[in-house]
């Protein structure tokens, strides 16, 4: 077969190839030469093997960013190649040079993991084209497990601040529940991290290479909210001018996150429970269904189940959203957690600003474990960030703090329940912590007998311990 020779002119912008390392294996010295020449002359490293033994031994030796081989090798094929490159190293790309009369056997291989196939005999930009198309995918494919490799160790539940008892069973059932397929219910107040919660369970399941798509249910009017989820086809409805797709359809093979669910329209909450009891949903305007696969994630800073007994939300559909309910404690009943949440947002937020704060005096540190956190991990969140801002050394003093803090609404309580007071700077972030811990069991005693009028043992019925543990807690945190 005779090859036409390529045009080598080497004119015109070169981009920065000079990193991409390029294996061209043929069996013929003459296109050796021309695979050699074309590609480094536009800077591309090449090494070249005469036969497919010689590349997989190569291969074996070394690391490459791209295989040209020719598919009719004399002794190892290119389909044999192909295969070897892929098990040695997954990620590497494969282009497969063909004649005419075996380009079905090109296509195969295009089906066996090749990323592009060319003919004999090519022009030189015919053969610089594919392997910069090649290339191209190559990086896609690398930033893509990169970004992928991001967001799993960004919200994997290991990450999660928090280790209360309270957050170490509220991680442990998530960790059991992520790569099941049942629905999830996630409830707490505003701000303590639903959504969160949401994504590292996505990213910890089964589901976390396909799409993660989440919708605020309590934003929108109920015809805008019904075309968001479902979809809807041209003339549908006044302003439908094209076909449009779904959310439910987006996440396909993924995981629809409905935040706020409890304050999805009653008409709206039975199209959820067919989507949820058929798996299917039916476009607005359209005659047919649309099956899906996708998880649904649920959350509400409403309690669902007196939603239900109000009449306000559907018991169907409230028993299919909460096979498995997850509640995430309010901040304040678990103060334990903020001396590690605080270390959390000082490293987040020297990072972004290219500061260096790392330190919170004693008198600061007392006044955010005292403060009631309405606003839950947002709030304490956006206090730090204020404070760093604000900050003229590396210490986060109380001058620093909001006037809500400092002005007294402390827990709004009597001075036995006024928290943990920090007075040594010198204090590790788990002795702050312990301590933290012990004033949050002691406030939580204290309601307990406030409800019970005194009696301990009504009051270890309420706390979840026997009255024996009532007295040994209250002996070790010197309550009276």
């Amino acid at each position: 077969m005779q090859y036409q020779t390529p045009n080598l002119n080497t004119e015109g912008s070169r981009t920065d190839n000079s990193s991409i390392r390029i294996l061209a294996v043929d069996d013929e010295d003459h296109m050796i030469r021309v695979f050699r020449s074309v590609l480094e002359s536009v800077d591309y490293q090449v090494e070249t093997a005469s036969s497919g033994r010689s590349a997989i031994d190569k291969l074996r030796q070394d690391i490459y960013d791209l295989v040209i081989t020719d598919l009719t090798l004399t002794d190892v094929d290119g389909i044999q190649l192909l295969q070897e490159a892929k098990r040695l190293h997954p990620d590497i790309s494969v282009i497969i040079v063909t004649g005419y009369g075996t380009i079905a056997s090109a296509v195969d291989a295009m089906k066996m993991g090749a990323d592009d196939y060319i003919t004999k005999p090519f022009e030189r930009d015919q053969l610089l084209i594919s392997v910069e198309g090649t290339l191209e995918k190559y990086r896609m494919r690398r930033e893509l497990r990169y970004l992928r490799g991001y967001l799993e160790e960004q919200y994997g539940l290991h990450n999660m601040v928090g280790r209360s008892k309270t957050m170490n069973r509220l991680f442990a059932t998530a960790r059991k529940v992520a790569n099941s397929e049942a629905t999830i219910l996630i409830q707490g107040e505003s701000g303590t991290g639903k959504e969160l919660l949401a994504k590292a369970i996505h990213f910890n399941s089964a589901r976390r290479n396909q799409p993660l798509v989440t919708i605020d249910c309590g934003s929108m009017p109920l015809e805008l909210l019904q075309s968001e989820l479902f979809g809807h086809i041209k003339g549908s409805f006044t302003g439908a001018l094209r076909n449009r797709r779904g959310l439910f359809e987006e996440a396909r093979g993924g995981t629809i996150f409905l935040d706020e669910v409890g304050e999805i329209y009653e008409p709206l909450q039975l199209s959820l429970l067919r989507v949820l009891q058929e798996r299917e949903i039916r476009p607005i305007g359209s005659d047919s269904t649309v099956k899906i696969d996708v998880r649904i994630i649920s959350a509400s800073n409403k309690n669902l189940k007196e939603s239900v007994e109000k009449g306000r939300f559907r018991r169907d559909l409230y028993y299919r959203l909460a096979v498995i309910t997850l509640e995430i404690p309010p901040l304040r009943e678990r103060r334990e957690d903020i001396p590690e949440l605080i270390q959390f947002f000082l490293e987040k937020f020297n990072k972004r600003n290219n500061s260096s704060i790392s330190r919170i005096s004693p008198e600061a540190m007392s006044l955010l474990l005292s403060f009631q956190w309405d606003g839950n991990v947002r709030e304490l969140e956006n206090v730090i960030e204020r404070a760093m801002v604000l900050a003229d050394s590396d210490t986060i003093t109380p001058n620093l703090l909001p006037e809500e803090i400092l002005g007294g609404k402390p827990d709004e309580i009597d001075n036995d329940r006024r928290g943990i007071v920090v007075t040594d700077e010198n204090l590790t972030l788990k002795e702050i912590s312990s301590q933290a811990s012990a004033a949050t069991e002691r406030e939580a005693i204290l309601r307990a007998l406030e409800k019970s009028a005194g009696n301990k043992k009504k009051a270890a019925e309420l706390l979840g311990i026997s009255r024996g543990s009532l007295y040994n807690k209250m002996k070790a945190l010197r309550m009276r």
